[in-house]
Formats: C-alpha cells, structure tokens, sequence
C-alpha cells in the first residue's frame, strides 16, 4: 500500500513537472523570438521593480499551469471529463502568458501581428497587468475543479474511480518521463547560451548594448 502511494505520488509529480517544464519551454521560446532573458534584464536593469514583479508572476503561472494540469488529470481519471468552462479558463491564462512573454525594450512579434507595433511599451505597466490576468485565469480552476469535485463526490454513483498509480499506468509513465528529458534537456541548452549566464558577461559593462542582446 505505502509504494502504491508513493508511486501515485511520483507519478502525479512527474505530470505537474512535466507540464510545467513545457510551459515554461513555450513562454521562453516565445521571449527569444524578440529577445532573452538577457535582453529582459539588461533592458529594465534600472527597474528592479519591474524585473522581479515579472519573474514572480511568470514563475506564479507556471507553477499553477502545473497544478491545474495535475489536477485534470487526477479529476479526469476519477470522475471523467471536466467542463469546457474550466479548461477554457486555463486555456485563456495560457494565451495572455504566451502574449506577455516579450520585452517591452525589444518588442513582440506576436503583438505586432496584431496590430500593436511597440509591443509591451504600450501598456501602462509594459504589460504586467497581462501577466497579472494570466495569473489570475490560471488561479481560478484550482477554485473551479475542487468545487466540480466535491459536487463530484456527493453524486457520483456508485463511487469514484481510483485515480491511484496502477500497472496500466507504466507505459504512461515512461511518456511522461522520456518527455521531461528531452524537454528540459533543449530547454537547459538554449538557457545555457545566455549571456547573462556566462561567468564572462557583466550587466553594467557599458559596451553592451540593447540589440546586442535582442535576437542574441
């Protein structure tokens, strides 16, 4: 009993790490169409306000990407599928993420295919109030699964199903595992080119400039 809750445990673990290692692959990918993370920082190097406020909210949606990812599937696998509405809500925050994934100082591909020419720099707060709604649509189907499940639990008939790591789940397993390899090994090459991470690079070097760091 105590190694099936264990491997229940890895393996729910495994699926939020997984997705949220995926996430962050596709949010990052999106930042160096336009820039990097080094660009990011070296552009609002005078707005540590900024800088952390972006972080924090970008790890934030990750992290709760991964939980409501974590928790479809242990819904799903317990009671059946869940409402459009929930998922169209993680569906959404994905989408304002993916948007506010770009530097105000480089711009944003993505914004100026809709029409926003100077990207982030338009918003009042250079598109953190994005991040923010992003942060908030990723929050509420915590709120919205757990209330489907208790609903769930008073009437489902005759029980729920056993969402608990089974035989059936290994090759699952194996899926899940070969993907968070091969995504985080791409994922840790591409980071390793940045120069913010390279022992030789030095944010206040004055030679640097902004488009030696955009489309590095």
């Amino acid at each position: 009993m105590g190694n099936k809750k264990s491997l229940t445990i890895l393996f729910y673990l495994l699926i939020g790490l997984t997705a949220g290692l995926c996430f962050f692959g596709l949010l990052y990918t999106v930042l160096r169409i336009d820039s990097s993370i080094s660009g990011l920082i070296f552009g609002e190097k005078g707005n540590p306000a900024y800088l952390w406020t972006y972080f924090i909210l970008t790890i934030g949606t990750i992290i709760l990407f991964a939980i409501d990812v974590v928790l479809f599937v242990r819904f799903s696998r317990k009671f059946g599928a869940l409402k459009n509405g929930t998922k169209n809500t993680t569906a959404l925050g994905s989408i304002f993420a993916i948007i506010a994934s770009a530097c105000p100082v480089c711009g944003s591909t993505l914004l100026s295919l809709l029409g926003a020419t100077s990207g982030l720099a338009l918003l009042p707060f250079q598109g953190l109030e994005i991040k923010v709604i992003s942060f908030v649509l990723m929050a509420l189907p915590i709120f919205f699964i757990k209330r489907q499940e208790k609903k769930a639990c008073a009437t489902y008939c005759p029980k729920p199903r056993d969402d608990s790591f089974s035989t059936s789940d290994h090759g699952i397993l194996i899926v899940i595992v070969a993907v968070f390899v091969f995504v985080g090994a791409i994922t840790f090459s591409d980071i390793q080119r940045e120069p913010i991470f390279s022992k030789t690079f030095d944010i206040n070097d004055p030679t640097l400039t902004q488009g030696a760091l955009c489309k590095f």
